[in-house]
């Protein structure tokens, strides 16, 4: 009973440490996009372009997880995290000294290398040190990090910015990481490298990974569980402001409301998971995605109202994300389960940052600030979250073969 015991509190240590490395990961990439109406001014760019610097993020996050492919199951997993870690602080930190457009869109794919390997390594460590049992619950809390970052983390920023200015955010993100840090140095077990024989070939993952037949479809899955919506995120918190005429001071409510709709869909979805099914819940969360895109985009004047808007639309990803992952991380074996995860990584920026230069493409900027095209983006995103399912029901189907 004892160990039992020991058992659950050292998996809880575990859990709660991946849980706030991926906060501080979700943090401070969320917080980007919403201060971008803030930091405009001072870096003089055009509100239209803020897409470019999710695009800056995600191809240096790919271009790093393509070399983890080949070397991440070679080293310990802790030491990827920490430096992980160690990298998304200090380039948090020097985005406050950022003078122009073109540093700070170099300083996000700063981010954008460090945050790639710290997700895809968060999620692969899961299987290595829980069990079966508790690796569903495991990745149920760890995805929550991204409801908590939209509960908490952007409304927060969002007033630090209006009181101190919008340096102050990112000074105290940083700091977080410093801590974080801290605690994965002491606390955190080291996972060995699962790939001992340093002359098998680097390319062993890569033909592992493309000798299973579900493993590759669940990669082809990957873009469209995030790349809709990531046509829509960077936008969002213009568009309600000067298309929606929605005053500065209401954006903390506004993403207070879509981080809690966020928190419960995580939290929610992934317990129906365990009695419905991964399939049945990715659906629930694709409809709801899909309607609020219909409802706020394509109707003029929009149906919904922003909050209304933002507590389905957060419900509906957090419940999608947590659906697809849940199955997700079931698939790769251990050996090869780091290379897997990093290159889920790098399909998942590369779309990530294709949809957000895509949407800066397909929008322009009126004498007035508004964003025009937001129905064309709102209606790409659709077909693109659609596909999740369907794809779903593939890589099921290829699993159990």
């Amino acid at each position: 009973m004892l160990s039992i015991a020991r058992t659950l509190k050292r998996d809880s240590i575990i859990v709660g440490i991946l849980f706030i490395s991926q906060l501080l990961n979700f943090l401070q990439h969320m917080i980007f996009n919403p201060l971008g109406p803030d930091f405009t001014a001072s870096l003089h760019m055009n509100i239209a372009d803020l897409g470019f610097f999710t695009t800056a993020y995600t191809l240096f996050s790919a271009s790093i997880g393509c070399l983890g492919i080949f070397i991440f199951d070679r080293i310990d997993r802790k030491k990827i995290l920490l430096m992980s870690i160690a990298g998304v602080s200090f380039g948090t930190f020097i985005g406050t000294m950022a003078h122009d457009f073109w540093q700070m869109l170099f300083i996000r794919g700063l981010c954008g290398a460090m945050g790639g390997p710290l997700s895809a390594m968060v999620l692969a460590v899961i299987p290595d040190l829980l069990p079966e049992d508790r690796r569903g619950r495991a990745v149920g809390v760890v995805m929550s990090a991204f409801a908590v970052s939209s509960v908490v983390g952007v409304p927060v920023a969002l007033q630090i910015s209006l009181k101190f200015g919008w340096k102050a955010p990112f000074y105290v993100v940083a700091m977080m990481g410093l801590a974080i840090f801290l605690m994965m140095w002491f606390f955190f077990p080291a996972i060995p490298a699962q790939v001992s024989d340093k002359k098998l070939s680097p390319t062993a993952s890569i033909k592992s990974i493309s000798s299973n037949p579900a493993a590759l479809i669940s990669l082809l899955s990957v873009p469209t569980v995030l790349a809709g919506s990531y046509m829509i995120i960077p936008n969002f918190a213009a568009f309600a402001q000067f298309n929606l005429h929605l005053p500065r001071a209401y954006l903390t409510p506004l993403y207070f409301y879509g981080g809690i709709a966020a928190l419960l869909g995580s939290q929610i979805g992934g317990r129906c998971c365990d009695y419905f099914g991964s399939f049945k819940i990715n659906v629930v969360g694709t409809l709801m995605l899909i309607s609020s895109f219909v409802f706020c985009f394509l109707r003029v004047p929009p149906l919904l109202s922003p909050p209304i808007f933002m507590s389905i639309f957060m419900a509906g990803l957090s419940v999608r994300i947590v659906s697809f992952y849940t199955y997700f991380t079931q698939i790769p074996e251990a050996n090869y389960r780091a290379s897997f995860m990093s290159a889920q990584s790098v399909i998942n920026n590369l779309s990530i940052g294709l949809g957000a230069f895509l949407a800066s493409m397909m929008l322009m900027e009126d004498v007035n600030k508004q964003l025009i095209g937001m129905d064309f983006v709102a209606g790409v995103a659709i077909i693109l979250s659609s596909m999740t399912p369907f794809l779903l029901t593939r890589m099921m189907a290829a699993n159990k073969t």
